[in-house]
């Protein structure tokens, strides 16, 4: 009977927000309305407007609002989950409002809430994402030598490939260019040809030497993952290797065209 009422309580929220204006209009009319049906779970709730959330960005003191009434109730029903998702949301929102030291705050607060290793390290790499965007770079590269380090002692090496790259990819951003490809041959040696995630590895490194104009180390680097992709079937890592390769050879042409064009300007005079 209780299934039969939520169908139909489902059925009346899809009905009610046609005439609304706007998907995302409809999609917070349908979850405010899902969530507020008391005949739901608490943590049903909790989700429901956590997910609600997601349409209120643009909206700081609804989304918080929101979020900080579903935290508390997650604490008081002592639901792990809903609070590491409530704590990690909040350190979002107020980094994007570029509050940091809130940010902060918030994130911290979510390790107490992790389940297992892995959530450890996604907690400790937003963190690290909030000192990038505050600019406090020493310590985005301690906190990623720190989830290294873990994954290490958690002999994770899928995830310490995975962080290698994340690091790469900071110094990459920051100009570093030795350093992103010095990380980005530690992730590739560690893992095993049967591990998808050295496809990505092989990608970034190409694509780092492309940038760098050094096209024979890119079309190497790249050839070797393109092995990998067909090995496991992933077509869309195939195609943007393709794609990459494809734009590798036509900057050679564009380099080569101008080298000639050149030589022929030199000629003529």
């Amino acid at each position: 009977m209780l299934n039969l009422f939520r169908l139909i309580f489902v059925l009346f929220v899809f009905i009610s927000v046609v005439s609304y204006g706007g998907e995302n209009q409809k999609i917070k009319d349908s979850l405010n309305l899902l969530r507020l049906n008391p005949n739901i779970h608490d943590t049903t709730y909790i989700k429901y407007s956590y997910e609600l959330a997601k349409y209120y960005m643009r909206q700081s003191d609804s989304i918080i609002l929101i979020m900080n009434e579903s935290l508390e109730l997650a604490k008081n029903i002592k639901y792990k989950k809903g609070c590491y998702f409530g704590y990690v949301s909040l350190s979002s929102i107020y980094k994007d409002q570029k509050e940091y030291e809130k940010a902060l705050y918030f994130i911290n607060k979510a390790f107490k809430f992790t389940e297992n290793q892995r959530d450890y390290y996604k907690v400790l790499d937003k963190k690290a994402d909030i000192y990038f965007f505050s600019k406090e770079n020493e310590l985005v590269i301690e906190t990623y030598h720190t989830i290294i380090k873990l994954t290490e002692e958690d002999k994770d090496l899928e995830q310490k490939s995975h962080y290698l790259n994340k690091l790469a990819n900071f110094y990459y951003q920051t100009g570093n260019i030795g350093a992103c490809i010095e990380n980005l041959e530690k992730a590739i040696k560690i893992v095993s040809d049967t591990s998808i995630g050295i496809i990505t590895s092989y990608n970034n490194l190409g694509y780092i030497y492309q940038q760098q104009n050094d096209f024979e180390s890119a079309l190497s680097v790249f050839t070797k993952g393109l092995s990998l992709t067909k090995k496991h079937n992933q077509k869309h890592s195939e195609s943007e290797i393709y794609i990459n390769i494809s734009s590798i050879y036509k900057k050679k042409a564009e380099i080569e065209k101008g080298k000639t064009k050149d030589s022929l300007l030199f000629l003529s005079h």
